[in-house]
């Protein structure tokens, strides 16, 4: 029995392709049946609960129908029980005193409220036969709703209806109605007599009390007050024959009481008195129950076919599934063969050496790479178990021992390194990926795909070395870094350091100590706590913001000299240059570097102090000199030979130069010391300036240059600034020009509108200036050395006193010039012109 039952479990039955085929077969039939028999079973239960819930809502629908006819029948039954119960109370009135008058008649009606009690009732009459005779009988008394007496008085037997009623009321003794009636007048309309007899019944005398009512008025009153179903057409007929000649009410919902719309119909009778009036009542196609549960037989009909058709798509889906199923285990069969012959083939010839073991830990594969890494022959290895073959040292032995035993109970492992003993003795670093195969959810094998490693392990022990000596040169950075650091915290100058936006990022001691910079203070924009200003002490403009212009044009920007305010808005005066900081091409801020020259500005304007004092001095001996040569030149003090002329000429200009650097002097001095004052006045530029051209004409002439004004490209308007201050500064740049041009050469002048400024470019074709010697061109007392090698009379105060009265005026100056090629200065004055200024000297 043993033996049996394990040969069925080692050996199961294979599955075929024909036995697949079979069971597609099979449950395709299965499937198709199985719908067939939900669709009429189905179908049945849908049926029985759609005209079982249909025959609810019939039902409903009659219980509702019922109600309400039962309502309008009951509230007319009690208005007329209402009639009956009034006339009876007249006549309790008249038996109790025989003699009631109209006044008593008047008094007791008075305290019935007949329009809200008696809806419909129109007038309550007393009415009396005269000696007898029915045919008399005239209305004696009379109380209507609207105190509108026009019955008073009149005969009763005039009207057919009331006589005969009358007749039959004292023929019976009880309460006789009448037909409905229409009257003489138009005033009541449609009326219906209740009358009551008292007294005897013989002929000898009669008394009678009425009710007149007007049927019209008291259906609409009482049937308004019921919210009556508006799908619901009652009619009221004054006979059990319904005619359209006994109609005495209709609902008007339709316009025909035969209409084909009604499918419910149902008939009661009121009594009124002798008469019976029928109701007939129908439904109409809007007489409805609430809305869901009208449309209950609906939800029934279309939830059971959709539940159906739900359950009928499972059941499709699931034999499609079953055949696809079915279908892929056919496919897989037919592949199963080719599949494994193919894992051999790749195994075979995979690229990496495979090794296959059982579950014993046998080698069952031993693929060619695997035969070309070891050296061993797939005969040495295959069907031996590999703890016998030396392929391992035995500490790796040991590690692959526990984790083949590991790999056996079908746990994933992790990448392991080994190193492997070749049949030559060669020993070679390799990573082994084992995976367990299973089948059924059981290992049946165990895969090995060993890598070489080996470079890429000496890859790494090169990658460790460089990362020590990588670690030592950080080490260095960081101690040149720190270095660094105290250097440029030591340095005796200010210096910051800004981002590329302007916000300030470090800052030195002697930043910290001029400039009062706390740590609320990093990570702000520099210029809107340490705003630079311009020599007029007003902020310079954004445009000249020298932290955006160094970052914008890469370039280095200086200031001989700049006004800064520190956090508690004392000035301090500064040489200042900003330095772009760039890695690579890309600009991440800027160093900005600025010296403390309070004290040296002190010196300077004490100096500037003494020139003026001795200028003025030198003036008056000065112009006395010249006043005696021209005297002796124009033989004043007697004749002068030839020589003596050329003597006192050479004197004379020696002394007209010493007059004019006294001037520039005093000038220089004046503007320095804020002495001087600023008159604007709307000022023509372009006639200024042609002027001064026209002024310069012999000077250009002596020299060989011609000098014209050659372009206005736009209409100038006048400027309102100091036209003595403008003349001295255009006369020094035209002068300039003209003096440092080369024989023959030429001076341009130019004036641009370039809003909100007017551009006037000065363009020359002379010297040029060196550009070691650009940075000082405006400093008091330099000259370009080149300048100096060409022997031409100047002091060197020039362009420093046209860059003093150009900034007064709230103007720039700048120039672009190359070596031997010429030289262009550029002045630009704003369109708003210049702000006036109070002074006590003015230029000479």
């Amino acid at each position: 029995m043993e033996a049996k039952k394990t040969s069925k479990k080692t050996n199961p039955k294979p599955v075929t392709v024909q036995s697949i085929n079979r069971q597609k077969s099979g449950r395709v039939w299965y499937y198709f049946l199985l719908s067939a028999v939900w669709v009429v079973a189905s179908s049945l239960i849908i049926y029985f609960l759609w005209q079982n819930t249909q025959l609810i809502i019939n039902r409903q629908y009659d219980t509702k129908f019922n109600a309400e006819s039962e309502k309008l029948t009951a509230a007319l039954n009690i208005k007329i029980e209402n009639y009956l119960d009034l006339l009876f109370a007249l006549q309790g009135l008249f038996k109790v005193n025989q003699d009631v008058t109209n006044v008593d008649w008047q008094s007791f009606l008075s305290d019935f409220d007949l329009a809200t009690r008696y809806p419909g009732v129109y007038g309550i009459g007393y009415f009396e036969s005269d000696e007898g005779v029915l045919a008399s009988t005239q209305v004696t008394y009379l109380k209507t709703i609207d105190d509108d007496n026009f019955l008073l008085g009149r005969t009763l037997g005039s009207w057919p209806e009331v006589a005969a009623a009358i007749n039959q009321a004292h023929e019976s003794g009880g309460v006789i109605a009448t037909r409905p009636i229409a009257q003489t007048t138009e005033r009541i309309g449609k009326t219906v007599w209740l009358i009551l007899p008292f007294g005897d019944t013989g002929l000898s005398s009669a008394s009678f009390v009425g009710l007149i009512i007007r049927p019209e008025q008291l259906f609409n009153t009482v049937f308004n007050n019921l919210n009556v179903d508006s799908g619901i057409d009652y009619r009221i007929y004054d006979s059990r024959v319904l005619s359209v000649s006994n109609l005495l009410y209709g609902s008007e919902l339709v316009q025909s009481p035969f209409s084909a719309n009604y499918y419910l119909n149902k008939r009661s009778e009121v009594r009124v008195a002798d008469r019976v009036w029928t109701f007939d009542f129908s439904t109409l196609p809007a007489f409805s129950l609430a809305f869901p549960q009208e449309r209950l037989p609906q939800y029934v009909l279309v939830g059971g076919v959709s539940f159906g058709l739900l359950i009928l798509l499972v059941l499709l889906s699931q034999s499609s599934t079953n055949y696809r199923a079915l279908s892929l285990a056919e496919r897989m069969t037919r592949n199963y063969k080719q599949t494994q012959r193919r894992y051999i083939e790749l195994v075979e010839s995979a690229p990496d050496p495979v090794v296959i073991l059982d579950k014993t830990g046998k080698i069952l594969t031993f693929n060619s790479a695997a035969q070309t890494l070891s050296g061993y022959t797939e005969g040495e290895i295959e069907g031996k178990h590999f703890t016998k073959i030396k392929l391992l040292p035995p500490k790796d032995l040991a590690k692959a021992i526990k984790e083949f035993a590991l790999l056996a109970i079908g746990q994933k492992r992790t990448p392991n390194e080994y190193t492997i003993i070749t049949k030559s003795g060669k020993q070679l670093v390799m990573e082994a990926n084992s995976t367990p195969l299973k089948e059924d959810g059981k290992v049946f094998a165990i895969q090995v795909i060993f890598r070489d490693i080996t470079e890429r392990k000496e890859n790494e022990q090169t990658l460790r070395q460089f990362a020590k000596e990588l670690n030592r040169a950080k080490n260095k950075a960081e101690e040149e870094k720190t270095k660094s650091e105290i250097m440029l915290s030591n340095i005796a100058d200010g210096v910051v350091v800004v981002d590329k936006d302007g916000k300030l990022v470090k800052a030195n001691k002697e930043a910290k100590r001029l400039l009062d910079i706390h740590a609320g203070y990093y990570g702000k924009v520099f210029n809107e706590f340490f705003k630079p200003l311009g020599l007029d002490q007003s902020p310079l403009k954004k445009k000249d913001d020298f932290i955006t212009r160094t970052i914008k044009n890469h370039k280095e920007t200086r200031y001989v000299k700049a006004i800064l305010h520190d956090t508690s808005k004392n000035q301090i005066v500064v040489r200042l240059t900003a330095t772009p900081l760039k890695f690579g091409n890309n600009i991440f801020g800027a160093l900005i570097v600025f010296r403390d020259i309070t004290r040296e500005e002190a010196i300077d304007r004490q100096k500037s102090e003494f020139i003026s004092i001795v200028s003025h001095e030198l003036r008056t001996p000065l112009s006395s000199i010249k006043w005696l040569l021209q005297l002796m030149l124009r033989g004043e003090a007697g004749k002068v030979s030839k020589d003596q002329k050329e003597y006192l000429e050479e004197m004379l200009d020696a002394d007209e130069h010493m007059i004019r650097l006294v001037n520039d002097l005093l000038n220089v001095s004046r503007i320095e010391s804020g002495r001087v004052g600023i008159s604007p006045k709307p000022t023509d530029l372009v006639k200024m300036i042609n002027e001064i051209i026209v002024e310069e004409a012999p000077f250009c002439k002596a020299r060989n240059v011609d000098c014209a004004l050659v372009r206005v490209n736009s209409k100038i308007p006048k400027l309102k600034v100091d036209p003595k201050m403008m003349r001295h500064a255009f006369s020094n740049v035209i002068n300039n020009a003209i003096k440092y041009s080369k024989n023959a050469g030429s001076v341009k002048v130019e004036i641009n509108r370039q809003d909100p400024d007017v551009v006037v470019k000065v363009k020359d074709d002379g010297l040029g200036i060196p550009v070691s010697d650009q940075e000082n061109i405006f400093k008091k007392f330099f000259r370009a050395h080149n300048a100096i090698n060409r022997d031409v009379e100047g002091s060197g105060l020039g362009l420093y006193f046209v860059k003093q009265i150009i900034e007064a005026s709230g103007g720039k100056i700048w120039f672009e010039s190359k070596e031997k090629k010429g030289t262009t200065f550029y002045i630009s004055l704003p369109l708003i012109g210049s702000k006036a200024k109070k002074g006590e000297k003015s230029l000479i």
